[in-house]
């Protein structure tokens, strides 16, 4: 399957850059540095099902789990 970012068109610029910051820092925490990056976040953010990725962005954007300089916030 080829690496489109359709499945995330609706979500707006600053939420998904949150949604990425949040999938890096919680699912790609033992990855190689060079392969933490926004395009394989992409992939990462695909593979999770609708109710999943509209449930963690929900937590990102509306409850500010992710601040501007990257720190979790539970």
């Amino acid at each position: 399957m080829a690496h489109s970012i359709e499945k995330l068109n609706k979500y707006s610029f600053d939420g998904l850059k949150k949604l990425r910051q949040a999938v890096k820092l919680r699912y790609m925490k033992d990855y190689p540095k060079e392969f933490v990056s926004d395009y394989e976040a992409d992939k990462v953010l695909e593979t999770l099902n609708p109710q999943t990725l509209e449930q963690l962005y929900k937590m990102v954007v509306n409850k500010k789990v992710v601040t501007d300089d990257g720190i979790i916030k539970l």
